[in-house]
């Protein structure tokens, strides 16, 4: 998936900054402290420093951050 794929969802640095967090609470976990639960949409290559993302766990993801809307009632 490109950076650009979803741009008018969420901009490169915050990627950067999701990845950055999964993989150190992965690598740190600290009692208190929730995973972002971005892992499983993070793909490295071996041997490789690219990071590439998975398109359908990264949509899965993104509907399990959805915030419910409530119908107003009158």
């Amino acid at each position: 998936m490109t950076p650009g794929a979803f741009r008018d969802v969420i901009t490169e640095p915050a990627l950067r900054h999701l990845i950055w967090s999964a993989e150190a609470y992965a690598k740190h976990p600290k009692n208190g402290l929730t995973s972002n639960g971005f892992l499983p949409v993070i793909v490295r290559p071996p041997n490789q420093r690219k990071v590439l993302l998975d398109r359908i766990e990264f949509e899965k993801w993104l509907t399990s951050r959805q915030v419910k809307q409530i119908p107003l009632t009158q």
